[in-house]
């Protein structure tokens, strides 16, 4: 009988490890979401401005072709390459390919060193 009990025990030790692995995984997962949409908000910004820039003759010196800003504690840098944006953050590298006003593309890179 008691080691019925150590069983069952033991089945509810691992149910809530699991469940808090789970958990755990579900969290970092969500925080890697809000960082990547808030890089594509900034992007979409920087897409929005330099196009206006572009179309309507202004003077090209006044385009933000750089940008680095801090996102959630995190150094995160833009880079206007005319058809997309490079966005680099820690080991993140996210190309955000755009047409005229919109965003036509997402291509996301891990770069392991």
């Amino acid at each position: 009988m008691s080691l019925i009990c150590f069983f069952l025990m033991l089945q509810c030790v691992v149910f809530v490890c699991l469940y808090t692995m789970e958990s755990t995984n579900l969290i970092l997962c969500n925080k890697q979401s809000i960082m990547d949409l808030s890089c594509i908000s900034q992007a979409r910004g920087m897409i929005e401005y330099n196009t206006w820039i572009r179309n309507c003759s202004k003077d090209q010196s006044q385009l933000i072709l750089e940008k680095q800003m801090e996102i959630q504690g995190k150094n995160v840098y833009f880079k206007d390459c005319e058809t997309y944006i490079l966005c680099q953050y820690e080991q993140i590298q996210m190309r955000i390919y755009y047409d005229d006003h919109f965003v036509s593309g997402l291509e996301i890179t891990k770069n392991v060193d």
